[in-house]
């Protein structure tokens, strides 16, 4: 899954599951090197997870990492955990959960307070570290549909270009 690894030199990680003691439940947990894969140490995150649909791992300079991760309900309805390191890896918490009515297409994180969730047609944030999400209004010019709408979809995410300018790309169909 796109995000789920990233390998280089310093710093290489991979997030995976494994089954956990029920056959319901899956473990999830993050592998880490820190000298070109010779030794890895592997960090439990959580071990009590269903139904797990969307996983992605932000990894900061400062040694933040931020994992968010989706299961699904038989609702149409999907809770969104986030959890947080801030030391490598090496041990986690929960940032928070929150739940959507749709399925999440992305998330991104500029920071550990501030955040964005994309699902096919809306786009939500947060500032207060991930308690509330906030549907964000975002202005279509009048030569395109937001039907079918895909926003920041990966490898699109949303950046920080300034202190106060955000970037990022959205897929629109075109009318004219």
């Amino acid at each position: 899954m796109d995000k789920s690894f990233d390998i280089s030199p310093d710093f290489s990680w991979y997030l995976y599951t494994i089954p956990s003691t029920s056959d319901e439940e899956l473990g999830l947990y993050f592998l880490s090197s820190t000298d070109n894969g010779e030794n890895w140490e592997n960090h439990p995150i959580d071990e009590q997870l269903r139904r797990l649909r969307y996983r992605k791992v932000q990894v900061f300079k400062s040694g933040l990492i931020i994992v968010t991760i989706s299961q699904t309900t038989d609702m149409s309805q999907e809770f969104i955990n986030f959890y947080t390191s801030t030391d490598n890896g090496k041990t986690w918490g929960t940032l928070n959960t929150t739940s959507l009515n749709a399925p999440i297409q992305n998330a991104s994180f500029i920071s550990q307070s501030t955040g964005f969730i994309a699902t096919r047609d809306k786009l939500y944030y947060t500032t207060d570290y991930g308690l509330n999400f906030n549907e964000a209004v975002v202005n279509i010019p009048d030569d395109y549909t937001d039907e079918g709408l895909f926003l920041f979809t990966s490898p699109n995410e949303i950046g920080q270009k300034t202190a106060n300018t955000l970037t990022t790309r959205f897929n629109l169909l075109k009318t004219k």
